[in-house]
């Protein structure tokens, strides 16, 4: 099974280098300018943002010390990843969504940038460890499965475009919707590994961290 996965990704990757190319320069494009912003980001700002964070970490702590509800977790992972799953599936049905892809995975990339800086910026060398603790793990899944959701995505949407002009019989059509759904269920599916980690591990290495955060935050307020 291993095998033929590997297999699998090694034919994708070579068929599909300059989707891999396009996709993996986007994305990272997004991750530095949002680990730039945070540089840009004037003090007051800065202590706004702060303050906002701490705010949700006493929120969290205080959700820890009584019971954990881990269906709101459960909730905000199934919104913003299976979400943002659908909204590639979506895109990817046409041609026309090309751009949007790219513009979506960009604006992910950014996200993961400013988030990381942030915590950096804020924490230093605590920021770090609790990046690899909380945010890693979970990522180490979510950032493969997503770049290979907006490839598949991106690569129906190519074929799509070059067979714009031609008719092909229902049963193809049906076939290559078929497999191009499944592919996008079944990596949609293992970010659920993710979620997993994030209702059950984060939220203890949030509450070992918490009195560090504020301490921290304290600096900037």
């Amino acid at each position: 099974m291993l095998k033929r996965l590997k297999f699998f990704f090694q034919v994708h990757f070579k068929s599909h280098v300059v989707l891999y190319g396009i996709a993996l320069f986007v994305f990272l494009i997004g991750v530095t300018s949002g680990a730039f912003t945070v540089n840009a980001i004037s003090p007051n700002q800065k202590g706004g943002l702060a303050d906002y964070i701490n705010e949700f970490i006493d929120n969290a702590s205080n959700n820890i010390n009584s019971d954990i509800d881990r269906r709101i977790i459960l909730h905000e992972g199934l919104r913003q990843y299976c979400g943002f799953a659908f909204i590639i599936w979506f895109l990817g049905l046409s041609y026309l969504g090309i751009p949007f892809i790219i513009l979506a995975f960009g604006i992910k990339g950014f996200l993961v940038g400013f988030t990381t800086g942030c915590v950096v910026s804020f924490y230093g060398a605590k920021g770090l460890l609790f990046l690899t603790l909380c945010v890693l793990p979970p990522n180490i899944i979510y950032i493969p499965c997503i770049t290979l959701i907006v490839i598949i995505a991106l690569e129906n949407g190519t074929n799509r475009y070059k067979m714009r002009r031609k008719t092909l019989p229902k049963q193809d059509i049906k076939r290559n919707m078929t497999s191009y759904t499944l592919k996008i269920s079944i990596l949609t599916f293992v970010m659920m590994i993710g979620i997993v980690y994030e209702m059950f591990v984060v939220p203890f290495f949030l509450k070992l961290f918490s009195n560090i955060v504020k301490q921290t935050l304290n600096l900037y307020i």
